[in-house]
């Protein structure tokens, strides 16, 4: 066993308490004897094809013949392996949350790479909570699991379960995800770094940059679907999501936001595809372009396939610095 079953039970796990956990068996049964309680015994404690009545019942005399200090000698050990393994759960949730590239109901992307340089044990815990928050437990989610997963020697394997799930490596992410979950059921939303290029889950990318003017940009870049901000117009992060209910955004030209479904409507957006365009949004939540579409009165021009205006445009030189996406 690893820290965190040497750490055994806990004490406290609400809604559950359990006072007598740290009390001897003997020092309970002498109480209940002096204050005249009959105490309820559970047959199956006496079955010793179950390995823990084994260890109770032969191992655990057998070490005390040895030593009359070894029950103390076990709390101890498990006292300071259970708050040893709530640290490092503590550092390894802190540490996943800062590695995670993308989080939906049915899929988590991790960043492989980021997650190969943590000190091994924080690696190990960061894939085990990955892993529960995908499956809802850790049942039979043992130390060659874990390991099998860092190591990358499958590219993807499955873990049998009541909740199956599918370990993948891909280029320079870790895939934990539900399968067979219909993407329409999994809400997304990826963080947008600049110089780095993500993937969406329909297999496009996205592009983010800073250029400082117009003669950073190749002629190939000023051709495709692009979406350019002012640096002192952005509160970052920027990310990615898809469409949720109730969306709004204010186009140029206007000053009050309008319905995201209308917009798609009159940009003649086929309904199967509306929730699969990439909304590009600030800190705030403030939706600054629906990718491909149309901008917000925040974006000062994006190009696209339909013929809305080009990133040449000189509307868009006058604003350097700014942050530049391509799709």
């Amino acid at each position: 066993t690893g820290t965190q079953g040497l750490g055994g039970i806990p004490p406290a796990n609400f809604p559950l308490i359990r006072p007598l956990l740290g009390l001897k068996r003997s020092d309970i049964l002498a109480y209940c004897e002096d204050v005249r309680i009959t105490p309820r015994h559970d047959s199956s404690n006496a079955k010793l094809h179950y390995r823990r009545n084994w260890v109770r019942s032969e191992l655990l005399p057998m070490m005390r013949s040895y030593s009359s200090s070894v029950d103390d000698a076990l709390l101890r050990l498990s006292e300071i392996a259970g708050e040893e393994s709530a640290l490092l759960d503590t550092l390894a949730l802190q540490t996943l949350q800062s590695i995670i590239l993308l989080e939906s109901l049915g899929e988590i992307h991790i960043d492989f790479a980021q997650l190969c340089e943590l000190p091994r044990p924080l690696a190990r815990r960061a894939v085990r909570l990955a892993i529960e928050r995908m499956r809802g437990s850790l049942q039979d989610i043992d130390f060659e699991t874990v390991e099998r997963t860092l190591d990358a020697e499958q590219l993807s394997f499955t873990l049998p379960g009541a909740q199956a799930i599918r370990i993948q490596h891909y280029h320079d992410r870790l895939s934990i995800a539900i399968p067979d979950l219909p993407l329409e059921m999994i809400p997304w939303q990826i963080k947008l770094e600049i110089g780095v290029e993500v993937k969406l889950p329909d297999g496009s990318h996205i592009h983010c940059k800073i250029v400082e003017n117009a003669a950073q940009l190749t002629e190939t870049a000023q051709r495709v679907s692009c979406i350019a901000i002012p640096v002192e117009e952005v509160f970052s992060p920027l990310a990615v999501r898809m469409r949720q209910n109730g969306d709004r955004m204010t186009l140029r030209g206007r000053k009050t936001p309008r319905k995201l479904q209308d917009i798609l409507v009159d940009r003649k957006v086929p309904r199967h595809l509306r929730d699969t365009v990439p909304l590009l949004c600030d800190a705030t939540g403030s939706i600054l372009a629906a990718m491909g579409v149309v901008g917000s009165s925040a974006v000062h021009d994006q190009g696209s396939a339909r013929g809305s205006e080009t990133c040449g445009g000189q509307s868009l030189w006058r604003h350097d610095p700014f942050i530049f996406l391509e799709a």
